[in-house]
């Protein structure tokens, strides 16, 4: 089944870039969520690598917190150190649930959400926050 024409190029291909990030707990919120109360959510901030050798650092910054049916949802954002507006957005849900270290699994786009956007699979990021 194909969902859309508007890629069907047997010149593109896919990239994958390893990048290295480092993120700091910069304070929580309440949760909103019924019933996960006790969890609070988690507001970071932090670096990550250029997405080449040459490439700038980037900042990064977002929240860590729990959904209705108690998934752990990372929400990060990226920008170049010093930018008005924030260019991506990486979106996932934590493997294993609260306390897991396996990392998360999810998808990044443009923050803006224009229409010709990329999208991209991030596969599984090793992490520890909760």
């Amino acid at each position: 089944m194909q969902l859309s024409g508007e890629f069907d190029d047997s010149r593109m291909g896919e990239a994958v870039r390893l990048i290295g990030m480092t993120l700091r707990i910069e304070h929580y919120s309440p949760s909103l969520v019924p019933g996960y109360e006790h969890l609070p959510t988690i507001h970071v901030v932090g670096q990550s690598d250029g997405a080449s050798i040459v490439g700038q650092p980037r900042h990064i910054h977002g929240t860590v917190g729990v959904v209705a049916d108690g998934s752990v949802r990372w929400t990060l954002f990226s920008s170049v150190e010093g930018a008005d507006v924030d260019e991506w957005v990486s979106e996932g849900v934590q493997v294993g649930g609260v306390g897991s270290a396996m990392g998360f699994l999810g998808m990044w786009t443009g923050a803006q959400h224009e229409r010709m956007d990329p999208l991209g699979k991030m596969p599984l990021l090793r992490t520890n926050v909760y």
